[in-house]
């Protein structure tokens, strides 16, 4: 394959600004042949990303940003390859995503304890990372000054009730061998 660019993105499915269509359509635009889509936990934009990047003569290298732990420390995990057939991602993106939103219903309750009024219902739409973005502006638009208090007890008070990630040495271990190709998201963030 000749790929002019190393690129993974985040779309709308997740915590991006642009739906996959609109990726593609600037990614054909920039002049380049090919491109990831990373969403955070999810595959659902993969299908739309996918369709247009055959319209657009693109290639498209399917992928996904895991969010697991190492010695109980947050790491996310890129992975590349036949995702959709993968009963191995499809597991951990169910422990995910039923983590995510459990960690969302408790960050609600948390927030609403410390007089902000968030409502899990009107969240439920969101893909995770954009309710929590959705969080992060409700608590900044209603306390304005002493928002970084509240936000950060209540984020640790809900984080506390989830017990740990998945961690990151039994995922691989469970894609060793299945054809994904998988790389540290953040390598400068963890000195490990």
């Amino acid at each position: 394959m000749d790929y002019h660019a190393d690129l993974h993105l985040h779309s709308t499915f997740s915590d991006g600004l642009l739906p996959p269509r609109e990726i593609a359509a600037r990614i054909h635009a920039a002049g380049l042949k090919a491109f990831s889509l990373t969403d955070h936990d999810t595959l659902a934009g993969l299908d739309e990303a996918r369709r247009e990047a055959g319209r657009l003569g693109l290639e498209l290298v399917p992928g996904v940003e895991l969010s697991l732990s190492r010695r109980g420390e947050p790491l996310h995990l890129l992975v590349y390859g036949r995702l959709e057939e993968s009963q191995e991602i499809e597991a951990v993106l169910r422990v995910s995503s039923s983590r995510n939103r459990r960690f969302i219903r408790a960050f609600c309750a948390a927030l609403t304890a410390r007089g902000v009024p968030a409502h899990e219902d009107e969240l439920k739409s969101l893909p995770t990372r954009r309710a929590f973005h959705a969080l992060k502006v409700l608590v900044l638009s209603t306390l304005r000054e002493g928002a970084r208090p509240v936000w950060k007890e209540a984020r640790l008070e809900a984080g506390s009730t989830l017990g740990p990630r998945l961690d990151v040495e039994r995922v691989l271990n469970a894609l060793r061998g299945k054809g994904l190709v998988t790389a540290w998201a953040h390598p400068m963030a963890d000195p490990n």
